[in-house]
């Protein structure tokens, strides 16, 4: 019996490239933080406000 689709191994993974784009402070990077938890991207999402955002960098701000 040959392979299908239903039985063949998924070597394979499937990749998306997604572009958020919006005004200031619209919340981009609190949806894409968001988006890379729920994916396993990443173990804890961060705030912007706090700081501790993954994807905002603070080093060498201001």
């Amino acid at each position: 019996m040959g392979e299908t689709s239903e039985n063949k191994p998924n070597i394979y993974k499937k990749h998306i490239c997604a572009g958020i784009v919006a005004h200031v402070d619209a919340g981009k990077t609190t949806l894409a933080e968001a988006m890379l938890y729920r994916q396993g991207s990443i173990r804890s999402m961060g705030r912007v406000d706090r700081g501790d955002a993954f994807l905002d960098d603070y080093s060498g701000a201001l």
